[in-house]
């Protein structure tokens, strides 16, 4: 018995080690966050933009912004923004975005950052388009309010679901390799 717990124990470290090495060299723990205020800008009003960068290496950021009307199925070729950003000290970078259309529905924005190594993509959406962020109502609008991460679930590092996951499938081959005793 003592084998099988070696064996399932040996082969647990292989798959975890696996699954590490597939990740990419960029560590959850160096991306960035971003702040955006307002949470819910409306059209034609300016939405200021601060991502945190935690790599000591960052030269430099850009921002990389359009508006897009969803009823009309287009992004407008005029508002194509891509904007450096002012470094603020301490990884923090802002720049402020003024839109242009009154009939935009929403925006799609991303970050590049540039290293000493490579520029890194962040914020790209799944589609590679960019981060979605809906515009508001003008009258009903929060200015007050901020959002962090485009509204990402509060900054959750998505992709270390299967750790969880992993850990309870040893947990359960480790009760049934003990009811077979």
């Amino acid at each position: 018995m003592k084998n099988n717990t070696k064996r399932i124990l040996i082969i647990t470290i292989a798959i975890l080690g696996f699954f590490m090495s597939t990740f990419n060299n960029v560590s959850a723990i160096n991306e960035p966050t971003i702040e955006i205020k307002p949470r819910s800008p409306a059209p034609e009003s300016t939405i200021i933009f601060t991502p945190t960068v935690k790599d000591e290496n960052t030269t430099e950021v850009w921002l990389h912004i359009q508006e897009c009307n969803a009823n009309m199925g287009i992004c407008f070729p005029d508002s194509v923004k891509n904007e450096s950003m002012t470094d603020l000290g301490g990884g923090k970078y802002e720049v402020s975005i003024t839109l242009l259309h009154s009939d935009a529905t929403y925006i799609q924005y991303w970050i590049d950052v540039k290293t000493s190594d490579a520029w890194n993509g962040y914020f790209k959406g799944s589609d590679g388009k960019g981060t979605i962020i809906n515009l508001s109502d003008p009258v009903n609008g929060d200015d007050d309010d901020t959002t962090v991460n485009g509204g990402d679930k509060n900054g959750e590092t998505p992709g270390f679901e299967f750790i969880g996951v992993f850990i309870s499938v040893i947990f359960i081959l480790f009760i049934m390799n003990k009811r077979k005793r």
